[in-house]
């Protein structure tokens, strides 16, 4: 049965939603967009190189710096790390309960498993967030193909010091690939779980809006219960001296995701689902 409800989720919550992954590719298209412009531009009075993927991908999901109060300076919102996290919760939002209404509701009832439709939905969740970055990653390798980028995975020191911050050339290998790649993929699919979980206590757009001041807040502050900062490359160590470790941000966030998913369980476990919103 549990299969019949994935099956069910994957072809309504991610193939007949699928315009909403075109949120991505716009996300991912106008930051590349917005490298290369820049990039041309340094070329007309540098010796810069054109880059690589890396570079392109990092531009993306990269975050910004914390903050400092000064009477000189604004602050300045990451649109491209807003929008991109943005966009992927605007996917979300909403699926659960509105297939509660309908097919869903059928399915618990004749199932009589609340366990087994939660973790469905949970796989969903997760599944249109790993189509989400798979599209977007898809994007920004298409893109670069297109203007003769170097497909390699690693940033040049160039680009980064005219684009982002040298800093991430003090990266390691492996710790460069956790904090762009897996760390903003965790962080992402703690906030798909948890504007799940909240939904089910407040309106969907309420959720939502809370879920956006909380990413503005995390762009704003460091803090560890601004959860933003865990998948925000310009807050982790090396680039950021008094930054998070990459592996704390990692198990932080799995041990997040799991305390929510148990918490969604035994919120849904007690909710009437006859209640009307």
């Amino acid at each position: 049965k549990i299969m019949k409800m994935l099956k069910h989720d994957w072809l309504e919550g991610i193939w007949h939603r699928k315009l909403y992954l075109i949120l991505s590719v716009l996300a991912a298209f106008f930051s590349c967009t917005g490298i290369h412009s820049s990039i041309i531009e340094h070329q007309k009075t540098e010796n810069i190189s054109n880059g690589t993927f890396m570079d392109y991908w990092i531009y993306l999901v990269d975050g910004c710096q914390a903050y400092k109060f000064d009477w000189y300076n604004s602050f300045v919102i990451p649109i491209r790390w807003i929008c991109f996290i943005t966009f992927l919760l605007i996917g979300v939002n909403n699926y659960m309960l509105s297939d509660l209404k309908g097919w869903g509701y059928q399915v618990l009832v004749h199932s009589k498993s609340r366990l087994n439709w939660w973790i469905s939905k949970l796989m969903w969740s997760i599944s249109y967030t790993l189509c989400y970055f798979f599209v977007s990653f898809c994007t920004v390798l298409i893109y670069c193909i297109s203007r003769n980028v170097a497909v390699n995975f690693k940033p040049t020191l160039d680009i980064m010091k005219s684009q982002a911050t040298e800093s991430f050339m003090k990266f390691g290998n492996r710790n460069l690939y956790v904090a762009v790649l897996i760390l903003p993929l965790l962080m992402a699919l703690f906030l798909s779980i948890i504007q799940m979980v909240l939904s089910l206590y407040i309106r969907p757009v309420y959720v939502f809006i809370i879920m956006f001041i909380w990413l503005v807040a995390s762009a704003y502050k460091k803090s560890w219960l601004l959860v933003g900062n865990l998948g925000m490359p310009y807050r982790m160590k090396p680039v950021l001296k008094s930054g998070f470790s990459t592996v704390q941000c990692f198990f932080v966030l799995i041990a997040a995701s799991l305390i929510c998913i148990i918490w969604g369980y035994l919120k849904f476990r007690k909710r009437d689902i006859f209640e009307k919103e």
